[in-house]
């Protein structure tokens, strides 16, 4: 009887020792399998970032959270004079110089964002929102947006802001008042608050 028990005991042990391994020499299949494939994936991605992009990709561009305008591919290679092919991994190049930045891919379509910051040019001046009132800012060289001389460039004794429609509002929010003159910016402050 004692000879049976240690054989069977010897033998659950044998089992649990082969189970063990087997288990672990499984696991580390899979997790190899697993890196593998991670590292394919990788791969494809890299290289479709690579790969050229169709001339009727559609290229989406955005300014915060409003939709700047939709377009092709053909039609920003034109705009910024690129020539020949041009992959993904390029356009992002390109449009990063601009302050966009790649923020979904999709097979016929690329979106790219900016912050409303990043919008800014130099030298320009914008109608901004200011406690409650319309401000003409002017941009300095490095796009640092100033109230030049706030007695005359904030209109506290006209319409408030929250007076304009919504629409008005998120175009001033979004900085798309932008002139290069400030008798054109005084104009478009006077046909606001009127």
């Amino acid at each position: 009887m004692k000879d049976t028990k240690k054989r069977i005991l010897i033998g659950v042990i044998i089992l649990t020792i082969i189970f063990v391994g087997s288990f672990f020499q499984f696991n580390k299949y899979l997790e190899n399998k697993n890196l593998e494939q991670e590292e394919a994936e990788q791969t494809a991605i890299t290289r479709d970032k690579a790969a050229v992009l169709s001339e009727d990709v559609l290229i989406i561009l955005f300014k915060g959270e409003t939709q700047e305008r939709v377009t092709t591919l053909k039609d920003i290679k034109n705009e910024l004079a690129l020539e020949g092919q041009v992959s993904e991994q390029n356009l992002t190049k390109v449009l990063e110089k601009k302050g966009y930045s790649l923020e979904a891919v999709e097979d016929t379509e690329l979106t790219y964002k900016r912050s409303i910051e990043e919008s800014i040019e130099a030298n320009k001046y914008y109608i901004k929102e200011y406690e409650g009132y319309f401000a003409i800012y002017k941009s300095d060289s490095d796009g640092n947006l100033l109230i030049e001389n706030p007695t005359t460039d904030i209109f506290k004794d006209k319409k408030q802001f929250s007076q304009l429609p919504q629409s008005d509002q998120d175009m001033i929010n979004n900085l798309e008042f932008k002139y290069t003159d400030r008798n054109e910016t005084e104009d478009k402050i006077s046909e606001l608050i009127s």
